[in-house]
């Protein structure tokens, strides 16, 4: 175990911060490349010479050790420098399904809450070794009470991309994963939930001065329920009042594998801004109904620039933002990109029959657990059109474990 009255004025902040976040992912590397394929004798003869060594938290030598110091120390032999703590080294390589797994790829656990906090190598036939509290460097297995119900996920390393240590000793693998999980995108709801035992706090500024608060909680990947509450004119120079609160719940169909994509099914109502054409403003109004969406990882690049993407495709079926008005079918083709480590690029497009609207948005993880979003919605809508109309937004989010 390990240890928006005016949202233009928040641009040159956002700008700065992600200025740095981009010169500090093209800082200057003597050499790059990828990790080949595991060569299974030599990282087998590794974990058993390490097999028996007591655990001693921080420990990372043969008179005791940790979970990730003993994964450090095996990929170490066998040629690349992993980062020190099993929550760094969930975000190298590629994510795998737990039925997908082959011999070196790494296993993640929360055993004390709700973020990564154990890590071990997969065998063979639901078997991997770790360095445990109780037994030192043994090999246990997936299907054991106590390691299924703390399982998060796990990671491929093979073809994670190295840059060479500044002291030339040796290869150090390069953190790629984005560190959240978005389950929104800019207007619609993603088919990506809240990962494991993960809480949401989220505070979402539009730029006609209102705010909307949102909690959140997700559950073992397979559930997740959020629920927001708008305050009027928070930030304006308009009468203050909250406006009817909304939920959504949402529930995992089927896991990402190989080849299959993530599939959510899920029901909101949903507190949305609207243009009124009665007195020409935006007002609110809530967005009721069911939602499928399936998404869909793609490898990242070794252009070190680009990291992991996601293909989205989602349908729902909505009553509208009267609730009188009939349902209508809608649909939202999305676009998500990782650059610099710490940057996503999104693109929503979709829409209902009468409608379509194109939203954008640039998010930036602050921290492993925070993360600020500017979104602009619904950017090709016309200034007067029914239903949703272009507005801005400030979103910042912030995950904590339970």
């Amino acid at each position: 175990m390990d240890l928006c009255r005016s949202l233009p004025n928040h641009r040159l902040p956002l700008l700065g911060l992600c200025l740095g976040v981009v010169l500090h992912g093209c800082s200057p590397s003597n050499k790059r490349g990828v990790y080949p394929s595991i060569e299974q004798g030599a990282m087998r003869s590794s974990i058993t010479s390490w097999m028996g060594t007591p655990y001693r938290f921080g420990g990372t030598t043969r008179e005791g050790i940790d979970c990730s110091g003993f994964t450090a120390k095996i990929y170490e032999e066998n040629g690349l420098i992993l980062p020190r703590t099993a929550a760094e080294q969930w975000r190298v390589g590629d994510k795998v399904h737990r039925d997908d797994l082959v011999f070196g790829d790494l296993v993640f656990f929360a055993t004390s809450g709700g973020s990564v906090s154990h890590v071990g190598i997969y065998q063979d036939h639901g078997s991997f070794v770790h360095a445990a509290v109780s037994k030192g460097v043994s090999v246990a297995r997936l299907d054991d009470d106590y390691y299924r119900n703390s399982f998060v996920g796990a990671r491929r390393v093979q073809n994670a991309p190295w840059v060479l240590a500044d002291d030339q000793t040796g290869h150090v693998a390069v953190v790629t994963g984005f560190p959240m999980v978005l389950d929104q995108l800019p207007v619609s709801e993603a088919a990506a939930l809240l990962p494991h035992r993960r809480a949401e706090l989220e505070l979402t500024v539009h730029s006609s001065g209102d705010l909307v608060f949102g909690v959140g909680a997700g559950l073992f990947n397979l559930l997740q329920l959020s629920a927001m509450l708008p305050v009027l004119q928070a930030l304006g120079t308009g009468s203050p009042g909250l406006r009817q609160p909304g939920y959504s719940l949402k529930l995992n169909l089927v896991e990402e594998r190989r080849y299959l994509p993530v599939l959510s099914l899920g029901y909101e109502d949903r507190p949305v801004e609207v243009f009124d054409d009665n007195v020409e403003e935006l007002r609110w109004g809530q967005r009721r109904g069911a939602f499928l969406g399936l998404s869909k990882h793609y490898r990242h690049s070794s252009s070190f620039l680009l990291g992991s993407g996601e293909l989205e495709l989602g349908l729902d079926r909505q009553q509208g933002f009267d609730r009188f008005a009939p349902s209508e079918l809608g649909w939202h083709l999305a676009l998500r990109q990782q650059f610099f480590r710490r940057c996503q690029v999104l693109v929503e497009f979709g829409g209902q029959q009468r409608e379509l609207a194109l939203s954008v948005g640039l998010a930036v993880a602050l921290t492993d657990d925070s993360l600020l979003e500017y979104l602009l919605r619904n950017v090709s809508a016309s200034e007067q059109a029914t239903g949703p109309t272009r507005s801005r937004a400030l979103r910042l989010n912030y995950l904590l474990p339970f």
